[in-house]
């Protein structure tokens, strides 16, 4: 098992420090090659409640919400719940390296080409792939069109509007799926990995 650590900092003004709340769990290594992290569902956001307490605030005076994570670890979602319907595959994981060897020379050039991106297990668009591939409960959520897929990022922010699945551009840009020069997902992209834009 593995540390993570997850931290909530409340900032008033300048003049006031602000409040901080950290509280840690574990992630397990799934097997020589494979890591995965217990996304546990966040309804009550504990160490955000706690560090509104200790500030004595309630959510509806924050001006505004920072989010900082590990940018290649994915998660799938159920869009009604917003529970995660398996754990998520973290940035550090490899499992996905042969399909990555799979892949025409000619593609990795255009998927470089694309994103900026070496092509490598680091990146998300290959996790997604893989869960997609190989957990059925993510394939039959991703055939009904009941499944999100994002990085941690927009798994909170989903969460934290329940129900706006976004991301911005630095954490798209890590996916293997963004081309930088649209800004948007690619199509060709999107279908070398098999990942629904719907999702």
């Amino acid at each position: 098992l593995l540390p993570v650590a997850k931290r909530t900092l409340v900032v008033q003004s300048p003049d006031h420090p602000g409040e901080t709340e950290e509280r840690s769990r574990t992630q397990s290594a799934a097997g020589p090659l494979g890591l995965d992290l217990m996304v546990r569902p966040v309804r009550d956001l504990p160490t955000l409640e706690a560090a509104l307490r200790e500030a004595d605030l309630s959510p509806r005076r924050l001006a505004a919400v920072g989010i900082t994570n590990q940018r290649e670890t994915t998660v799938v979602w159920d869009k009604r719940t917003g529970i995660p319907v398996h754990n998520a595959i973290v940035w550090q994981d490899t499992r996905t390296q042969t399909f990555l060897d799979s892949i025409s020379d000619e593609d990795k050039k255009s998927i470089t080409f694309k994103t900026g991106l070496t092509v490598a297990p680091y990146f998300s668009g290959s996790k997604m792939n893989w869960l997609i591939k190989h957990v059925p409960a993510i394939s039959d959520a991703v055939s009904k069109g009941d499944a999100l897929f994002g990085t941690i990022d927009s798994w909170l922010l989903w969460k934290l509007t329940e129900g706006i699945h976004k991301t911005d551009v630095t954490n798209a840009s890590r996916t293997l799926l963004m081309n930088l020069e649209t800004l948007d997902w690619d199509e060709d992209l999107l279908k070398l990995f098999s990942v629904p834009r719907s999702a």
